[in-house]
């Protein structure tokens, strides 16, 4: 089956967004539905990955590798990264006026994300318990990719 193609609009819009979100209107006119998209956000306190010695930030990153290998072939990887330390939080306050704050690395931070596919939310779950930052102290949230 061919794939439509897409409005210049929507393929400039999906250029910008990324390349998942490409796909996954490519596939709008197939028969199969895309396969659901979670997010594995990642949190840690104390700047914990900082203060760790570096061999064993290298045998993590051994790990994660292992992970995102695993999960490739499981054809649930769509995409990945670590947040770099740091940043500006910003809020409305009671007045109505945007401010920006520093973020404080000692508190919860998000470190980095997973994007990946999955049945639901259980697969999801079953895929995630895989990822080795609940093996080194930092929490984990799955979310659902999109607008419900």
């Amino acid at each position: 089956m061919r794939t439509p193609a897409l409005p210049p609009a929507l393929t400039a819009f999906a250029a910008i967004s990324g390349c998942a979100l490409l796909a996954a209107c490519q596939t709008a006119g197939t028969k199969e539905p895309p396969m659901p998209q979670f997010a594995i956000l990642m949190y840690e306190t104390d700047d914990a990955w900082h203060r760790k010695p570096k061999a064993e930030q290298d045998a993590l990153m051994e790990r994660y590798m292992a992970w995102i290998t695993d999960l490739r072939t499981r054809g649930a990887f769509v995409d990945g990264t670590p947040m770099g330390r740091g940043g500006t939080r910003l809020a409305q306050d009671a007045s109505g006026a945007v401010r920006a704050t520093p973020l404080d690395v000692n508190a919860e931070s998000l470190t980095g994300y997973f994007v990946i596919e999955a049945r639901d939310l259980a697969h999801a779950e079953e895929l995630a318990r895989g990822c080795p930052a609940v093996g080194h102290g930092e929490t984990i949230h799955i979310r659902p990719v999109g607008h419900e």
